[in-house]
């Protein structure tokens, strides 16, 4: 289940809640009992960095070549993912 952000517009308190996605959106605060609730839309937690699975994992069989070649220069041996150049 998603974990939501909340704020009461009354009384500026951010709360946290774990809601199916068919779940109605809280509206009443849970700390002043006001009905001014908003929903908040924040960063997620899941981000992509580097040179990772989706450079050598799921590209085109020319850029698994350059990785199989690079990890032959360095002697250690590529990730295979059934690219039938393998």
């Amino acid at each position: 289940m998603p974990i939501y952000e909340y704020q009461c517009v009354d009384c500026s308190h951010a709360f946290e809640t774990m809601q199916k996605f068919s779940d109605e959106p809280i509206k009443v605060c849970p700390k002043c009992s006001g009905k001014n609730v908003s929903k908040l839309i924040s960063q997620s937690s899941f981000t992509l960095k580097g040179g990772g699975w989706f450079k050598s994992g799921y590209s085109s069989c020319e850029k698994k070549e350059e990785v199989k070649a690079k990890a032959d220069e360095a002697g250690t041996k590529p990730p295979c993912s059934g690219c039938p150049s393998c």
